[in-house]
């Protein structure tokens, strides 16, 4: 396990390991990091490993529409029916550009039209002096605004939820998703923003892959 010496420096390897599991890990080189994802699940699935072959790779956005990310789905349609309801990927932002975009929300359950899914973002920037910021908003129009450093953690449990990175800094999040009832993600972009989905690139694709 372990072939990239960073995050800046190719594709994850991966494991899932079950619930309720004991698990060691043994570093083979100074100042290892490794991410853990989880999330509540009431059934046991057998451990795998995630070959670099089962990570689909999602182009989302232009740099003209200041929108483009790459989404590595670690833990996505390839855990269909192994690994509950939990969805796992990495998250590679252009500087300047802006992502969770159009709009969206994902925290009620509404038949085909949205999930209850919890969601988790962990920031890196390059370089680490960069920053970005994490807007929050509810269909009652009140909003919240956060300055994002190197290394924050934020739970994104409801609203509407882009972000952006500042010109000059790449940003990478790493995400943990969480389905309430339901593995698959539908995402309800704000009707105010529909008219971007058809001028952003890989809108749909996107879509496609979280369900």
């Amino acid at each position: 396990m372990g072939r990239r010496k960073d995050i800046w420096s190719g594709q994850a390897d991966s494991v899932y390991a079950t619930t309720g599991a004991t698990v060691r890990v043994r570093a083979n080189a100074d100042g290892t990091e490794l991410a853990v994802a989880g999330g509540v699940c009431d059934q046991a699935f057998a451990p795998f490993r995630v070959p670099l072959s089962e990570v689909e790779m999602v182009d989302v956005g232009s740099v003209e529409t200041r929108s483009h990310r790459r989404i590595f789905h670690l833990l996505g349609q390839n855990g269909l029916g192994r690994a509950g309801n939990l969805l796992v990927s990495e998250l590679y932002c252009d500087h300047g550009c802006w992502s969770g975009y159009p709009p969206h929300k994902h925290n009620e359950d509404r038949a085909a039209a949205e999930t209850d899914h919890e969601e988790m973002y962990h920031y890196r920037f390059r370089p680490e002096t960069g920053f970005g910021a994490q807007l929050c908003f509810q269909p009652d129009g009140s909003s919240q605004c956060f300055m994002t450093r190197h290394g924050d953690t934020f739970l994104l449990d409801r609203g509407y939820h882009p972000t952006v990175t500042s010109p000059g800094h790449e940003e990478y999040i790493f995400t943990i998703l969480v389905g309430k009832s339901q593995r698959g993600l539908v995402q309800h972009f704000k009707e105010d923003y529909h008219y971007l989905m058809a001028g952003i690139p890989g809108i749909q694709d996107m879509v496609n892959k979280f369900k």
